[in-house]
């Protein structure tokens, strides 16, 4: 919230074809404790923004925080296609090789993790559960669509090797319900109550 606070001037708005809301990262290294790094929605027991009056560490918020000066359909919400510096078939193939790896998830934030007690390892990730969520999300609110932070993190199983790969499962998802979903509408209007 204190990146996007300190955003005073919104001229240049006027003047892009869309903005993409880099939502991922919201938690990482820097903070007392580990939480998903992708929440669609803030989680309010998040002990990060326990202090603060605005639950911020969401992409909820940040669009709503920039729906105050851009139309809806100018926002692209940002996806993470990695866990930490991993991509996300490396999570898939580590829940398939070793049962101490479990998926949890989220129903507040909208997506998953996995816990390993034995080694004490949490990772935050994205699957078919939380990119469904996100299409729902963008096609509700008439956004313009995703940005996707990297391809190469996507993913397929390859019956053949028994692991998973690179490969697209996520983004046919993506590719395949915006387009039978159409185009966003045009709008030319500000929501300055959000």
């Amino acid at each position: 919230s204190w990146v996007l606070g300190g955003q005073t001037n919104s001229a240049f708005l006027d003047y892009l074809d869309f903005v993409s809301v880099m939502s991922y990262d919201f938690h990482g290294g820097w903070n007392n404790y580990v939480e998903n790094q992708a929440n669609l929605y803030a989680d309010p027991a998040d002990t990060e923004t326990a202090q603060v009056d605005v639950k911020t560490l969401g992409f909820d918020w940040a669009y709503r925080f920039y729906r105050g000066k851009v139309q809806s359909e100018k926002i692209l919400m940002g996806v993470p296609y990695y866990t930490g510096a991993n991509p996300l078939w490396h999570v898939m193939n580590l829940m398939k090789s070793n049962s101490n790896y479990k998926r949890y998830w989220d129903d507040v934030g909208k997506v998953p993790h996995i816990w390993n007690a034995q080694n004490n390892t949490f990772l935050t990730f994205e699957d078919t559960e939380s990119v469904q969520e996100r299409i729902n999300y963008v096609n509700n609110n008439n956004l313009g669509g995703v940005l996707i932070w990297v391809m190469h993190g996507d993913y397929d199983y390859d019956e053949q090797q028994q692991k998973y790969v690179i490969g697209d499962t996520l983004t046919s998802m993506f590719h395949d319900q915006f387009k039978a979903k159409g185009a966003s509408k045009v709008s030319s209007d500000v929501d300055y109550t959000n």
